[in-house]
């Protein structure tokens, strides 16, 4: 299998990864078809991987939660008692004054 190392200069000290010349190829398609670097390609595909495996893990936790019907009932009580406070007639931003000072909300 012959490899080519792929180099992602960038602000950060650059790195090399090696992948064998398909892949390297259909990196660089992607880059050259959307106005991309490869690091970028490769960023995105990290960011898309890292998001999809965080959504099964939600949904894996639900399922766990669903076998319990005691559990999932109260997860229900409490949803349907957030969804109340989303119709309170409260506009997000009236009222609200940001003090630049406070960087951390423990210092409220």
């Amino acid at each position: 299998m012959a490899t080519t190392a792929i180099t992602t200069p960038t602000a950060r000290r650059a790195r090399s990864v090696r992948v064998d010349a398909q892949t390297y190829e259909r990196a660089r398609r992607l880059a050259a078809t959307h106005d991309l670097s490869i690091t970028e390609v490769i960023e995105r595909a990290i960011e898309q991987e890292e998001r999809r495996l965080f959504y099964q893990h939600v949904n894996e936790a639900i399922e766990r939660l669903r076998a319990e019907p005691a559990a999932w009932a109260a997860y229900h009580e409490e949803s349907r008692e957030l969804d109340a406070t989303a119709a309170d007639g409260l506009d997000l931003e009236e009222g609200v004054e940001w003090d630049e000072s406070l960087t951390d909300a423990a210092t409220w």
